[in-house]
């Protein structure tokens, strides 16, 4: 449960980049009106963000907070972010409107796919290799599926961009509280209990 609860947050979470990647473009030029060097400039910015986030992240794990932590308030913050999304473009507030709730979302991720990737290797350590082999296609298979969906709705408006992230973030928010988060507790409990059960037998033997 861990192993599957953590990677599929970390697909449908990678989903909305995928979505951002293939859609922001039509979005930011072709209904707001930005010129492709404003447009660069705001892409430029959202990146700076993700990188920064993922900085901070590492520097706040295991110092501040421990990754399950991390990652729930990451999640809560991308999904209340993309609420503030869809809600701005279903409006059709100004560009600044959009473009804060976005940078908040990107930047979450920053947070959010290392401790997915973190949590759900983290009980297959014999098998890493693997494991990140099947974590990552299995990333990229849920982000292809998703980049379509953008365009389902035309071009005319930013809702369907902005759903299909909000939709993607907040299915991986639920995805991670009720298989990931609780595969990671169960986890814990096994090798708590297993440590106890060693410390127990060694206490025996040596007396």
């Amino acid at each position: 449960p861990s192993f599957l609860g953590n990677a599929l947050a970390g697909g449908l979470s990678m989903a909305a980049m995928f979505a951002y990647v293939s859609g922001s473009s039509f979005v930011l030029q072709g209904i707001y009106g930005m010129s492709p060097q404003t447009y660069g400039v705001a892409f430029a910015m959202n990146a700076i963000g993700l990188v920064a986030a993922g900085q901070i992240n590492a520097r706040l794990v295991g110092r501040v907070a421990n990754e399950v932590q991390l990652l729930t308030v990451a999640l809560v913050s991308a999904s209340v972010a993309g609420s503030v999304l869809v809600a701005a473009a279903i409006m059709e507030l100004p560009l600044p409107f959009l473009l804060g709730p976005l940078f908040l979302m990107i930047a979450s991720l920053g947070f959010v796919l290392p401790n997915t990737t973190m949590l759900a290797l983290a009980d297959h350590r014999e098998v890493s290799g693997s494991a990140s082999a099947l974590l990552g296609v299995g990333q990229f298979v849920i982000g292809a599926l998703a980049a379509p969906l953008v365009g389902l709705g035309g071009v005319e408006s930013a809702v369907p961009m902005t759903v299909v992230m909000f939709g993607v973030v907040l299915a991986s928010t639920v995805v991670f509280l009720t298989l990931g988060r609780r595969g990671v507790r169960a986890a814990a409990r096994v090798v708590t209990h297993g440590n106890s059960d060693r410390t127990h037998m060694s206490a025996e033997h040596a007396g």
